[in-house]
């Protein structure tokens, strides 16, 4: 089994390969108070449908939040909601940015 870490999700997949709807239930949440743990953002993005992981990225060297990161839908449709419905949402007097994940790109290939 392959690991695939992106912005600190560890997801195994018995194929190896990343599945395009992982990415498409996956938003990327900007301008969090850096005072939010996983568990309260969790809890406010549940209001849209299942969650299935919460990730704050954080400073490797401080531990710090870096005042954004990812929430993992269990469903395209959850997500979607999320960015429509979320967006600009307040969350402990910050106006959050709520945006549809990207596909990473492959590095390694040659820019077009």
């Amino acid at each position: 089994m392959s690991r695939l870490m992106f912005a600190g999700f560890r997801r195994q997949f018995s194929t190896g390969r990343t599945l395009m709807t992982d990415y498409q239930s996956r938003v990327f949440v900007g301008g969090l108070p850096w005072s939010v743990r996983a568990a309260q953002l969790k809890e406010t993005f549940s209001k849209f449908g299942p969650v299935s992981d919460v990730n704050i990225v954080t400073d490797p060297v401080s531990g710090r939040s870096r005042g954004f990161g990812f929430v993992q839908f269990d469903e395209v449709q959850h997500a979607e909601t999320a960015v429509h419905e979320g967006n600009g949402m307040d969350l402990e007097g910050r106006s959050l940015s709520v945006q549809p994940c990207n596909i990473p790109r492959n590095r390694d290939a040659p820019a077009s």
